[in-house]
């Protein structure tokens, strides 16, 4: 195996993958020449292993390799990488098919030789740029979900002592409260629920990128899910005289998952559904038997409501992190832009997909499906 390198004179490493006659030579020498750090090595095998040990910016990549094939190499570094990755297949003239093949593995570009310099150092800048900007926007993710579960942890606290004193005062510690001022600090300790749901849920979303492979699978009954959600709304919606209807499959299997975060989920939507409903509107939340393609058991949980509806350009961005959208000047739009976010993350998490169905002045409809605890028609 040959090895040499050529310096580091800039932060972006390129690892040069070349074949027994050195094909690439002249590339890496230009490389070089534009101020880009190279290390040069011969064979797939052994950029592989190079790759494995060290951090590159970028590979470039002979399609012609003594060992394995540079499509199998691309096709390997791609799968081995969480992160934007660019690589670039280099060879002397190649059919159409060869070039579209490389492509379709992952290739970020293709290089016929020989190619003058100035093109060479330009694609190869614009992929490092690229690179550059998708590093920055994980450090910024990062960073950002650093705050959400330090600012999400540090809340618990004073949220207990406030349901605490709430909770005397309901008890009458203090003295005899009003039908009327009990019904306040109803709407008050129920407000204190929904933040401490959300809080717990922002320290859960955090912790888990952290602690992968904690969560809790067992069946989940999404009659109990759903009524422990309503619960934790009813005084909000008899307040707004807000009418819900509740419609569960007596067929519909138990959900396979983590109950109280798929209760979570279903908190979530009817939270937002009840925001977003005028007063005296109607939320419905329903269950029913549901099969995928291959005829496996699900089950589905839709909670519809009456409020002004969702733009279809935003029926993705809505599951974004951070994301505002909705009816402008409306108060429920002044959220935190997490709750949909975290139900997504969770659905996909449990193996469900999540989805919104909404036009303009006509409400919106989220459905949630999840596999199912136990085959259709099997014993729960």
């Amino acid at each position: 195996m040959a090895d040499q390198g050529t310096g580091t004179r800039c932060s972006m490493r390129i690892l040069v993958v070349d074949d027994e006659r050195m094909s690439l030579e002249p590339l890496a020498s230009a490389l070089t020449r534009g101020n880009l750090a190279t290390t040069h090595v011969t064979g797939g095998e052994a950029g592989l292993a190079r790759s494995a040990a060290e951090e590159y910016d970028l590979f470039l990549v002979a399609a012609r390799l003594p060992d394995i094939a540079g499509v199998e190499v691309c096709r390997r570094l791609k799968a081995g990488s969480e992160h934007f990755l660019p690589v670039v297949l280099a060879s002397h003239a190649e059919t159409a098919e060869i070039r579209a093949d490389g492509l379709e593995q992952g290739a970020d570009d293709y290089l016929t030789l020989p190619l003058p310099d100035r093109e060479l150092l330009a694609r190869v800048k614009s992929l490092l740029r690229t690179k550059s900007l998708h590093d920055r926007v994980r450090q910024l993710s990062a960073v950002r979900e650093q705050v959400v579960y330090t600012v999400s942890h540090d809340f618990r606290t004073p949220l207990v002592g406030i349901r605490g004193a709430i909770q005397n005062l309901l008890a009458g510690f203090v003295g005899p409260l009003t039908g009327e001022q009990r019904e306040y600090l109803a709407l008050v300790d129920e407000a204190c629920q929904r933040l401490a749901r959300l809080t717990e849920d922002m320290t859960r979303r955090a912790r888990g990128r952290r602690e992968p492979g904690t969560a809790l699978r067992e069946a989940v009954d999404l009659r109990r899910a759903a009524e422990d959600a309503i619960a934790g709304l009813r005084a909000t919606m008899v307040a707004r005289g807000i009418r819900l209807d509740l419609r569960i499959d007596p067929d519909a299997p138990p959900a396979w998952g983590d109950a109280e975060r798929l209760t979570q989920v279903i908190a979530n939507l009817l939270d937002n559904a009840v925001k977003f409903s005028p007063p005296g509107g109607r939320i419905r939340v329903e269950t029913r038997k549901d099969t995928n393609r291959r005829g496996g058991a699900q089950v589905q949980v839709t909670v519809s409501d009456e409020g002004p509806g969702i733009a279809r350009s935003d029926l993705e961005r809505i599951f974004y992190p951070f994301e505002q959208v909705g009816v402008p000047d409306h108060a429920a739009s002044q959220g935190t832009g997490l709750g949909l976010a975290m139900c997504r993350e969770t659905v996909e998490e449990h193996g469900g997909r999540i989805w919104a169905e909404s036009k303009p002045d006509a409400g919106a409809r989220f459905h949630v499906v999840l596999p199912a605890a136990v085959p259709v028609g099997g014993a729960v």
